[in-house]
C-alpha cells in the first residue's frame, strides 16, 4: 500500500511511516513548510533543517534518525516510540562546506531503512 508523499516520493505505510519530510521549522510537533530540493542555503549563515516523521502502529519499538554527509554518519538520534500514532523530528545544523551530498534516514533496530531523503545543498 504505497501512498504518494511530499514531492511525489513514495511513502510506504506498511512499514509504519505515514509521513516524512524536510522542513526549516517544527511547531507543535508539525512541520511548518516543506523544503524544495536541491536545498539552497547561505554561505554566511548557519541553518537548521528538520527531518519530520509520522509513524503508525509502532508502539514499543525503537527507531533512529541518521544524518549522513557524503556517506559519513554525522548524527544519530534514538527515538523510543510509546504510542500507536507517533510524530518525531530531528534537526541538523548546516554551515558552509564543499561537501554537499546529504542523506537523512529512518532506520529500525535491525538497521532496515524505513524512509530516506537524499538531497544536495547548494551554498549561495
Amino acid at each position: 500500500n504505497t501512498a504518494k508523499g511530499p514531492a511525489n516520493e513514495p511513502v510506504n505505510a506498511s512499514n509504519g511511516v505515514v509521513r516524512a519530510q524536510l522542513s526549516y521549522k517544527i511547531v507543535n510537533n508539525e512541520p511548518v513548510s516543506e523544503i524544495s530540493i536541491p536545498v539552497k542555503l547561505s554561505k554566511k549563515n548557519s541553518t537548521w533543517i528538520y527531518y519530520f516523521v509520522e509513524l503508525n502502529g509502532m508502539n514499543g519499538k525503537t527507531v533512529f534518525h541518521e544524518w549522513l554527509l557524503n556517506g559519513d554518519l554525522i548524527t544519530r538520534k534514538k527515538v523510543n516510540i510509546s504510542d500507536e500514532k507517533w510524530r518525531t523530528s530531528s534537526k541538523q545544523v548546516f554551515t558552509y562546506t564543499s561537501a554537499n551530498k546529504w542523506l537523512v534516514r529512518l532506520v529500525d533496530e535491525t538497521g532496515s531503512v524505513l524512509n530516506e531523503k537524499r538531497f544536495d545543498v547548494i551554498y549561495e
